[in-house]
């Protein structure tokens, strides 16, 4: 506030020019401390106790600052009176001196409204940087839990798919001397052994159901029962069967 009457001094406003330099200064110091103390909690009490009254934040400020500056219309006379010699009768000032308070209300309330949106731009940006920075994370987290499961042996399998058919591994299914290579864009059938496919996946998380198939654990959505047989539902909506052989290790999963 010294700073802006310091400003404002050297301006030498509402026809000033003649006055001294220190004198012009210490005035607008002294007004534009008091108004601050003046407008300030003003302003934020009408924003604050009208907040369920008015709804648009512009009007509630405009309000505060309009009570500000008759309030600082009944000081400035006080005031000039300290500073200069002046004839004028005290209310005669008080008439002068709205007009001018109301040009710094005025400027008050823009000011305020400019902060207003600076702050609100300020929080949206920090909020779409807060979901990036989220968004960013997770798709790291899904890296990280998609290169435990693509190992280096697993990309030796997956290196047999076409590249519009690479994806997510699901499932592996033997077909004679053939595999079919089940993904979440595609099935790519290989001339591959299944035993040499299983040997790729040892450490990939899933396991062998039937002495034909194996299946990615995170690829199972659910388990279903076909009179005595339990089959697999993955998320490319496969079914895959469980023989008594592999029933004990579906059961580990407790799926159900």
């Amino acid at each position: 506030m010294v700073i802006a009457g310091l400003i404002i001094g050297l301006l030498a406003p509402f026809g000033m020019v003649n006055i001294p330099v220190t004198v012009a200064l210490s005035f607008w110091i002294v007004i534009c401390v008091v108004g601050y103390a003046v407008y300030s909690p003003l302003i934020n009490a009408c924003d604050i106790l009208l907040d369920e009254k008015i709804s648009a934040r512009w009007l509630r400020i405009s309000l505060g600052a309009f009570s500000a500056s008759l309030l600082m219309s009944l000081i400035i006379p006080v005031v000039s009176n300290a500073f200069f010699d002046i004839n004028t009768d005290y209310w005669s000032q008080v008439g002068a001196a709205f007009f001018q308070t109301a040009i710094i209300g005025g400027v008050i309330s823009a000011i305020s409204l400019m902060a207003q949106l600076i702050n609100q731009q300020k929080a949206q940006l920090q909020q779409s940087q807060h979901e990036l920075a989220e968004q960013a994370q997770a798709a790291e987290q899904a890296k990280q839990h998609t290169d435990k499961l693509t190992g280096k042996q697993l990309t030796q399998l997956m290196d047999k798919v076409p590249l519009d058919k690479r994806g997510q591994l699901l499932c592996l299914e033997m077909d004679d001397h053939y595999l079919n290579i089940h993904t979440d864009k595609g099935t790519h059938m290989a001339l591959m052994r299944f035993k040499d496919a299983l040997a790729l996946l040892e450490d990939c998380d899933g396991l062998q159901t039937h002495r034909s198939w194996w299946v990615a654990t995170n690829a199972i959505v659910g388990v279903e029962k076909d009179g005595r047989k339990t089959l697999l539902r993955l998320s490319n909506d496969v079914l895959v069967p469980v023989s008594r052989t592999f029933q004990t290790k579906v059961n580990q999963l407790h799926l159900n």
